[in-house]
């Protein structure tokens, strides 16, 4: 029987060559978007699942309102641990991570981990790290112990052994390796290369200050156990240790600080708070490539459909032929739907060879590390084998049933644009003559240090206010005179730092949303505490124009600039303004000059443009899939619309010739067959626009500052649409104008 399905298979392959060719492609075309998309849609929730304890790990969180300043952060207190160890017996183990860039020495080598974690020994325990030199048992419970991962132990002692050498950080402190373990998978929340003793670090983890809030605190509960019972427990917990006994459970207008539990599963996909280690993922987005995959899925399918029930109208004589001789409908069914099955078949080994081809991009696209082991992956392979056979079906149900019936897709605020950043400029100790290099460049506007600049995890410090009843936080960088004319931010009162006034350090500039925060009428003169301590108080001098910090998912935050001093940041980045383009000139020249004044520090830098935009990474990501699904789709659409143009070509071929024997011209032969594919195309427009407004619309929500769609995009797109489609049927449609109409006449 089914040799007999491929043998009918294989001669209605021959027969209509180009349209079973075309229908083949659409169906390996649809199904490797499919399959690329679900890989994605898999491997984002995936996420942090190689953890032995990942059903029991969780994250502590804040949510709190200091004055009218809403908090949502990972940040919490070193003293949290020993505390929940004393109330809490249901939790097994808890760790604190302090992730900060460190200082590694070696020998004559000097590098700068960005990925540097000081951890608890109960790191090891909550999370699982495959070992490669060291044993599985207590680690990091002594001070000056370190774990490195094996890129970072290769990077420092080749193939030689790692276990027992001794590295410095801060120059002073002295690190001995204790293990090796295996890079974190990708599909983790966090990468850390290098886990530090947390007791290495003395005035660290022992502060046992309550709102010194510089750790991510995680927990391993009991199996089992439900975390929302811990979370009830919780509000006692912060009255007694936080406000020893003063706090009161505060309504919306009131002050308020909570903890809360993030589950491990919830935090990539769930996640976006202040504090968060590296960029997460979306549910929306991963939901919304879950309806493009079957939608793209359905489209191959249509295609099929058109194409297949198209061609079907010349097999009515076969069809009769076959019931005359006995051939029941179930048999006939049958027959059809082994031959979809079969180019199902077909179209997924293209499919799988389409995937291979495009991994690479496909992977530098999404910005993942996405794998395709479909031969040591049990539950992949069932779902190869099962696509074909959903496809074959869904794509075979309606020819089966149809041939059965005959009888016999603003401004931020600054200027980002040619500005250079170097960084690690707190190594230099001749900073200053460095800068005087640059004041010699013809090609540098303006050059100032900070310790951060827009795009950055920025600091939140507690300030307090003369005639401001509630204490109030705001976002703080710290820069020099330079920093606001380097940047094009503008003053809008008052004065930025200068160095005309020599007594600037104990003065402070806001933006907008600072002042309307505190409601100054007239700030200027006005005088801030830092942490409501009436001892170190800032005069306000100015105020800046509100300028985006953080993404445009997020309303523009209080935010003050301090004068740059070593009594609370070191300057981190020197930002470098430029005239004209040529970056690679220029970089090479400040590279150059880096290494005659720091030899020992490897030189880094940023253009700022593209450090800014790492905040968009995301949906630049995701804006990058869209295209590329949305030309497939358009492709794939092109290839039934060609397919059933040139199945019409063909049927029509006497018509044409007698209507080219009348008179008929190319013009009249164009449009009689392309008003029939085109009023289609209007119509699905119609149907789309309502559809695509109400999607987009709901995706724009989730910004803070958005624009309204325009309704010329519409228009745009169904005209784009039209001229697609208007192609593609013209080709076929010139071309049967153009025969000569004898021919054309006994055609049949």
């Amino acid at each position: 029987m089914i040799r007999h399905y491929i043998k009918i298979t294989l001669l209605q392959f021959r027969k209509h060559l180009l349209i079973s060719i075309l229908n083949i492609a659409g169906l390996a075309i649809g199904m490797a978007c499919f399959i690329l998309i679900m890989l994605y849609v898999i491997h984002e929730l995936q996420y942090d699942r190689y953890n032995e304890n990942y059903d029991d790990i969780y994250r502590m969180a804040v949510d709190a309102k200091i004055g009218n300043t809403l908090i949502r952060c990972t940040w919490t207190p070193a003293p949290l641990p020993a505390a929940m160890y004393e109330e809490f017996p249901e939790v097994r183990a808890v760790t604190r991570i302090f992730d900060r860039a460190q200082r590694v020495k070696f020998g004559d080598h000097i590098y700068e981990e960005e990925r540097a974690a000081a951890v608890d020994s109960a790191f090891t325990k909550i999370f699982t790290l495959n070992y490669i030199e060291g044993s599985p048992g207590p680690m990091l419970n002594e001070p000056g112990q370190v774990l490195l991962d094996k890129s970072t132990a290769r990077k420092y002692f080749g193939y030689e052994s790692a276990y027992g050498q001794v590295i410095k950080i801060r120059d002073t402190i002295p690190l001995t390796v204790v293990g090796v373990y295996e890079d974190f998978p990708s599909q983790s929340h966090f990468h850390f290369n290098m886990l530090i003793s947390l007791l290495s670090f003395d005035g660290l983890y022992n502060n046992p200050k309550w709102f010194a809030n510089e750790f991510k605190t995680y927990m391993l509960l009991e199996p089992g156990f439900p975390a929302k019972e811990l979370e009830g427990k919780l509000p006692s917990f912060i009255d007694k240790y936080l406000y020893q006994g003063t706090y009161e459970e505060s309504t919306d207008d009131e002050n308020y600080w909570k903890f809360y539990l993030q589950q491990i599963r919830e935090i990539h996909l769930g996640s976006d708070l202040d504090g968060e280690f590296e960029t997460n993922g979306n549910l929306a987005y991963v939901r919304i490539f879950s309806i493009i995959a079957l939608l793209l899925l359905l489209v191959a399918c249509i295609n099929y459909v058109n194409l297949t029930t198209a061609r079907s109208a010349t097999r009515t004589r076969e069809v009769g032929v076959r019931k005359t001789y006995g051939a029941s409908r179930e048999k006939l069914r049958m027959q059809f739907f082994g031959e979809s099955l079969i180019y199902s078949f077909l179209a997924l080994i293209l499919a799988i060879g389409l995937v291979e081809l495009v991994m690479g991009p496909y992977r530098s696209i999404t910005g993942r590390e996405i794998e395709f082991h479909y031969l040591d992956n049990l539950l992949l392979i069932l779902g190869l084998m099962a696509l074909p056979i959903i496809v074959g079906l869904l794509a075979g149900i309606y020819p089966a049933y149809y041939i059965n019936r005959f009888s016999a897709v603003d401004s931020l605020g600054f200027n980002k644009e040619q500005v250079v950043l170097v960084k690690n400029i707190a190594y230099m100790n001749n900073l200053e003559a460095y800068k005087d290099e640059l004041k010699s460049r013809p090609e540098v506007i303006q050059f100032s240090v900070s310790s951060w600049v827009p795009g950055d995890k920025i600091t939140n410090w507690a300030f307090g206010a003369d005639g401001v009843e509630q204490d109030f936080s705001l976002n703080v960088n710290f820069a020099d005179e330079n920093y606001a004319e380097t940047m094009g931010i503008e003053t809008v009162s008052g004065r930025y730092f200068s160095t005309e006034f020599n007594a600037d350090m104990d003065k402070i500039v806001l933006n907008e949303t600072a002042v309307r925060l505190l409601e100054m009428e007239d700030p200027i003169g006005r005088i801030t505490y830092l942490w409501g301590d009436r001892a170190l108080p800032y005069k306000v001098i100015g105020v800046v124009k509100d300028y985006h910090w953080e993404s445009k998912h997020m309303k523009v935050r209080p935010h003050a600039l301090l004068l740059l001093s070593e009594r609370f940041r070191d300057p981190y980045y020197l930002s470098i303004r430029i005239a004209g383009s040529d970056y690679k000139k220029f970089i090479e020249t400040l590279q150059d000059d880096w290494e005659r004044y720091v030899p020992t520090i490897p030189f880094q830098y940023e253009i700022l443009d593209r450090h800014y935009d790492g905040i968009y990474r995301n949906e630049k990501k995701i804006r990058s899939l869209l295209i590329f699904f949305s030309v497939i789709t358009i492709i794939i659409s092109c290839l039934g619309l060609f397919g059933l143009t040139a199945f019409m070509a063909e049927r029509r071929t006497r018509e044409i010739g007698i209507r080219k024997s009348n008179g008929a011209s190319t013009g009249h032969i164009l449009r009689l067959m392309s008003l029939d594919s085109t009023k289609w195309v209007i119509l699905a427009n119609i149907v789309a626009w309502p559809i695509t407004w109400m999607a987009m619309r709901r995706w724009l929500e989730s910004f803070a500052y958005r624009i309204e769609i325009p309704l010329w995009i519409f228009g745009l797109a169904g005209i784009i649409a039209f001229l697609i489609a208007f192609a593609t049927v013209s080709f076929h449609a010139i071309r049967a104008s153009m025969q000569n109409p004898g021919i054309s006449l006994r055609y049949e």
